[in-house]
């Protein structure tokens, strides 16, 4: 115990060698404090301590007062593939938050087939929207979203025409926000190149509206939220409007339209009962809210229809509107021929107010033609779909919610298209390569593929049956 203790005297005077120096014991915790506190100490210290004093040759050894801090982006949380798995037999997750209760996720034996194709072609298809009345939902798109979303890759879904007598075909729908990226203009360009080179039209958003995917989503809404008092006071305001609204309407009824108006009542049922027609072939029922919703704006507009047509038809059976209307013809025949007996009478007068309407009128008819054709896609649709593709896909999450929330908790970035099932399946077979070679030379800095490049080796590496085809191939030991 005797020859442990080295006399600190001894040190202080430099008896000790270097070799005895290196022996001692560690000084107590609480003992460097008190020697940087009194000089005295520090003299006759018996190890170096550091002195924090500038470099008399390199001043960039001197101590900083400033601090780097290397911040990065943060990583968007995602489930993991287990945790997906377990969900979708109907277990729990390993993370809180993972599933909800009130969206379906269970798969059904027949859906369990349909996801595992969809996991190894990269898209799922199904018939219709995959809606069952039992679970009150889509569970294999759900599931699958939730799969691209852990795979950090592009959801694409085929709806099937189950009756094949749809004009347009398959509708593929493209979802963007498993990408959970804020800047996505290269792969919708991709996509677009892709749908052309397959021979698929892009479904214009006044065509087919955000709401109608084959997804369920809970969204948060923070954009238009109100508190309830708010709304019970718009709520009153309405009922207390409601009969003003219903007398300005009676008045509008009980006087004729006009036959434009007529007519632009009748295609408004007709859009109507198209969209119906359209959501009922998607696969939901009757007692689904936007079924409901929509059959009702249906209703509304026969019923105005009706009534208009009533109005219309008492017009013509009573004498005083015709009077009125004959007393209106006159003044119109005759506007077209006041400049040729002006122009006999005297010639030098101009008369600027009747060749107006004489001049302008050739060109509404010109005007309308090519209004009808740009809407209708004249030529061919790939101007319709051109005219489409210039739109961005629409997003309602904040950017917050994409690092933070799970995606069932996150609004769709959708893009529609349509064409046949064969095209339609060749395109969805080639859209998540196409989005990762996408993003690949986006992260490249947008040179062109080549050896460098990671998207065609990240490519590859997704691919199930190229990995299973080298791991063969590959010896055992390397």
């Amino acid at each position: 115990m005797a020859q442990a203790i080295t006399n600190l005297r001894a040190v202080s005077a430099g008896t000790c060698s270097g070799a005895n120096h290196s022996q001692l014991p560690p000084p107590p915790a609480a003992w460097l404090p008190a020697c940087l506190a009194h000089p005295p100490l520090l003299a006759s210290s018996p190890c170096p301590v550091p002195r924090f004093a500038p470099h008399p040759q390199s001043p960039a050894l001197a101590p900083r007062s400033q601090r780097l801090v290397c911040s990065a982006a943060p990583r968007p949380w995602r489930p993991s593939i287990d945790d997906i798995d377990s969900i979708s037999w109907g277990g729990r997750a390993k993370v809180r938050g993972t599933g909800s209760r009130k969206i379906p996720h269970r798969l059904n034996a027949e859906e369990r087939g349909l996801y595992d194709m969809a996991k190894k072609k990269g898209y799922v298809a199904v018939r219709g929207t995959a809606y069952r009345k039992e679970r009150h939902g889509n569970p294999l798109p759900n599931v699958y979203r939730q799969w691209c979303d852990a795979k950090a890759q592009l959801c694409v879904v085929v709806e099937q025409d189950r009756t094949g007598s749809a004009p347009g075909g398959d509708q593929v729908v493209v979802d963007l926000a498993p990408l959970r990226r804020e800047a996505t203009e290269q792969v919708e360009a991709a996509l677009a190149a892709l749908a052309a080179e397959c021979g698929l039209r892009r479904v214009p958003y006044q065509e087919r509206p955000l709401d109608a995917l084959p997804w369920n989503i809970l969204a948060d809404w923070v954009e238009g939220e109100e508190d309830e008092e708010e709304e019970g006071e718009k709520v009153e305001e309405v009922e207390a409007s409601a009969p003003a609204a219903q007398e300005q309407r009676r008045r509008q009824q009980q006087e004729p339209m006009s036959a434009a108006e007529l007519e632009a009542v009748r295609a408004a049922v007709a859009a109507q009962a198209a969209a119906v027609r359209q959501l009922k072939d998607s696969g939901l029922g009757n007692k689904a809210p936007e079924v409901v919703a929509a059959v009702e704006q249906l209703m509304q507009l026969k019923a105005e229809l009706q009534q208009a047509e009533a109005a219309v038809a008492a017009a013509d059976a009573s004498p005083a509107p015709v009077s009125a209307a004959v007393d209106t013809h006159p003044l119109a025949d005759t506007a077209p021929t006041s400049p040729s007996s002006s122009s006999s009478s005297s010639p030098s007068a101009p008369s600027p107010s009747p060749s107006a309407p004489a001049a302008s009128a050739p060109e509404a008819p010109a005007a309308s033609a090519t209004t009808a054709t740009a809407v209708a896609g004249g030529d061919g649709p790939s101007d319709d779909g051109d005219a489409a593709v210039l739109l961005p896909a629409p997003r309602r999450s904040p950017v917050e919610h994409y690092y933070s929330l799970p995606i069932w908790r996150i609004h769709a970035v959708p893009l529609f298209y349509q064409g046949e099932r064969a095209a339609a399946k060749a395109f969805a077979a080639a859209a998540v390569k196409t989005a990762a070679a996408a993003l690949g030379s986006a992260a490249a800095g947008g040179g062109g593929g080549g050896k460098g490049a990671g998207a065609p080796r990240a490519v590859k590496r997704t691919d199930a049956k190229e990995v299973l085809k080298q791991s063969r191939k590959a010896p055992i030991y390397r």
